[in-house]
């Protein structure tokens, strides 16, 4: 299949899954048997189909059974379902409430955000490239081949992807990672592939989430349209889905249509609302627990204002009450983690450095204007601060009026969740950073909404849809929308991610990145050390990626963070490493891999593969941490600062020999240079430079090694030394 099939399969199959497998659902808990439906039971479809595969695939997997055995039996439930739903009504009638418009809108949005994914396609699209994706990806693609529960993650200890992903099973939210293992294992791909056409419905479902919002506020359906429309293209949900947040993208828009699910439910309470919205909270607990308490914080202003008796009061308890446990009851299985994540999420000064802008104006210029603040000069980065401020400031005051003026408890929960993120930021003096700007993008497509409801009171003014809402509207989709292409288009672009500095896509999309995955991705059942060190996140982030490209094969690793956490067993041992094995390590080193039976298997400008035979071999390299590295005659040449800092990786116990040249402006000096190991070996070696040649030798035991060289009394400063030879 190609790339471009490849990626029009991955995004019908996300479409369609969400529409096939809610639609029935959602016109049961809407509809009564043989009346008309209406566009709401479509709109609220792909949400409730969402969770329905979620919570089915979660639960089964409690039970043992891995995606790759149960994803069909969501699809066959699905057509079940739709035989049922069929009964009840006709084709004619459903045909008939299809919302054309709102749909297509939010399908326009959809693609506009996901131009970057249609461009590079689906195999190769990774957005920005934080490492979160990678964790997601790890996740993921164990839950394809494993069920959630084991009992020792020894299994694993040589395909680290998978123990990073049993690790991220015991103790993180999965939900997400259900849903992108669903997609993989219907289009029959990786984790990876999937990744982006999944965290991309996010801005479809926020459209559909603000339009219905904005037509219970008794919006016209063009202005709750245009307003839904200008929401999905802010770049702040752009922010979301380009760094890889992809729980908190899939919890946006559920958080967005809670209210409006409890406002349903309130409005004619029965058991299948109260169903309902058990479901959305069950599946967003799953999805994104860190926002648990802001759905139950939304859901008790929602049931308890306005009260009216002690009756009305007791009805409502018992409402929230029920919602709650069969919340509960949809996802038994995931309490023991969820309390672990909960106790996290309030956790002070978490990811703090996430949004270096967090406590500037800019931070609100950027819901808006995305990066390209960053091109302002001061003094019109001065001016736009100051009108974004002026736009959320209206947004609060049009929200907070039209509360006022209805009076109803799904304006109020709606207003409390737009001044949720400043409360907490203020309340907690300035310490929630990371929690506050999270909520903030997340609940930053309700201020066009607040913008709408506040202009809207000018309506009765001549011209006023002329001299101020067209130009609202206009400024909405060609700065906004302007912002969040410019955007998406440059994740695409190596050079521009590489300069601004937020996230790998640079090194993912790298020609020579591509070559080494597709070479990987072939690979099955080999025997692979993998030894790892850059200057992006000093290697941990290409390591990770490699170990997940080698991810059908045996696997040791030197470095055992693989992006942004360290394997649960990060012990290197080369013990049981096989006589026969492939080593991957950066170009650079290759005058560093010691020993026989070496033969060169694939080299490009950043990635080498070696296969080795026999335990006569070692890796030497050292750490740009410890040494500072100059290239004199393309050789490394080390200037001694205190002391030098080596690693070597061994097969098997035997000696290095290190023959050094010495460098220094004073005659016949006389040094002295302190040789230790990690390994309990110290000597000293006394040298007259240049009359004696520098030969140190030094025993190693088999596996990772640190030998740290130093100058003590010597008789000049800084003596400098030339690495000339290395011998295993």
């Amino acid at each position: 299949m190609t790339n471009n099939l490849q990626t029009l399969y991955c995004i019908s199959i996300s479409f369609v899954s969400l529409f096939l497998v809610g639609f029935p659902v959602s016109a049961f808990l809407f509809n009564p048997k043989n009346q008309e439906l209406s566009e709401t039971t479509w709109l609220v479809a792909p949400f409730v189909g969402l969770a329905v595969i979620i919570l089915v695939l979660q639960n089964f997997s409690y039970l043992g059974l891995p995606l790759e055995k149960t994803y069909y039996l969501v699809w066959v439930l699905a057509f079940l379902f739709w035989g049922l739903t069929l009964k009840s009504f006709s084709i004619k009638v459903i045909i008939k409430s299809v919302p054309v418009i709102v749909l297509s809108a939010a399908l326009l949005v959809y693609l506009f955000h996901s131009i970057g994914l249609i461009r590079t396609g689906a195999h190769d699209y990774v957005g920005r490239a934080w490492p979160d994706q990678l964790n997601y990806v790890f996740l993921s693609q164990f839950l394809m081949h494993f069920p959630l529960h084991h009992e020792s993650l020894n299994p694993f200890i040589h395909q680290p992807s998978l123990l990073k992903g049993a690790y991220f099973a015991a103790t993180d939210r999965v939900g997400e990672a259900i849903y992108q293992g669903f997609i993989a294992c219907s289009t029959f791909v990786d984790a990876k592939t999937t990744f982006e056409p999944t965290i991309l419905l996010s801005p479809f479902l926020i459209v559909l989430a603000i339009y219905l919002t904005a037509k219970r506020i008794f919006l016209k359906t063009n202005v709750a349209l245009c307003v839904a429309a200008v929401s999905g293209l802010l770049p702040s949900l752009a922010m979301i889905h380009l760094e890889n947040f992809y729980s908190q993208a899939l919890a946006t828009p559920l958080l967005l249509i809670w209210p409006f699910i409890i406002a349903n439910m309130l409005d004619h309470p029965q058991w299948k609302k109260i169903c309902l919205a058990a479901l959305i909270l069950a599946a967003v607990t799953s999805i994104y627990t860190e926002y648990y308490l802001v759905f139950i914080g939304l859901l008790v202003v929602s049931v308890f204002f306005p009260l009216k008796s002690a009756k009305h009061f007791l009805t409502r308890c018992i409402y929230m009450s029920s919602i709650v446990i069969v919340a509960i009851l949809f996802n038994p299985e995931y309490f023991s983690v969820f309390m672990k994540i909960i106790h996290k999420s309030v956790s002070i000064s978490v990811l703090d450095r996430i949004y270096p802008w967090v406590n500037s104006l800019s931070g609100l210029a950027r819901l808006w204007l995305g990066d390209w603040v960053m091109q302002l000069s001061a003094a019109s980065a001065e001016v736009v601060n100051v009108l974004t401020c002026f736009f959320v400031a209206i947004a609060l005051i049009g929200l907070a009026y039209e509360t006022y003026k209805q009076k109803n408890n799904f304006l109020f929960s709606l207003c409390c969740l737009t001044l949720l993120p400043f409360t907490i930021y203020f309340a907690g003096h300035h310490q929630y950073h990371y929690q506050y700007y999270k909520l903030l993008l997340s609940i930053s497509p309700l201020f066009p909404l607040g913008i709408a409801l506040a202009f809207q009171h000018l309506k009765k003014l001549r011209y006023f849809q002329y001299v101020i809402l067209v130009p609202l509207v206009v400024f909405g989709y060609l700065c906004c929308g302007g912002a969040t292409l410019s955007m998406v288009m440059n994740s695409t672009d190596i050079n521009k991610s590489f300069m601004l500095e937020r996230g790998g896509n640079f090194k993912l999309l790298s020609a020579d990145t591509r070559e080494i995955e597709k070479k990987l991705n072939n690979m099955s059942g080999k025997n692979i050390l993998i030894y790892w060190n850059d200057e992006f996140f000093e290697g941990n982030f290409i390591n990770g990626w490699l170990s997940y490209f080698s991810r059908n094969n045996y696997l040791w690793l030197a470095n055992p963070i693989q992006g942004d956490h360290a394997s649960p067993l990060n012990e290197l041992t080369t013990a049981d490493l096989p006589e026969h094995f492939l080593l991957i390590a950066p170009t650079s080193l290759e005058n560093f891999i010691l020993g026989k039976s070496i033969t060169k298997n694939l080299q490009n400008n950043t990635y080498g593969i070696w296969e080795i035979a026999g335990k006569q071999w070692a890796l030497f390299y050292y750490s740009g941490d410890f040494i500072k590295l100059e290239n004199i005659s393309n050789r490394p040449f080390f200037s001694n600062d205190n002391h030098v800092q080596f690693h070597l990786i061994a097969g098997k116990k035997g000696f290095l020999t290190l023959k050094l040249n010495a460098y220094t402006q004073t005659e016949n000096p006389f040094i002295q240079l302190r040789v230790t190991t990690d390994k309990n070996f110290s000597k000293i070696f006394a040298i007259h430079i240049p009359r004696e040649k520098i030969i140190l030798t030094i025993p190693v035991n088999i596996g990772p090694n640190v030998i740290k060289i130093e100058s003590i009394n010597s008789s000049i400063d800084e003596p400098m030394l030339q690495l000339q030879n290395v011998v295993f």
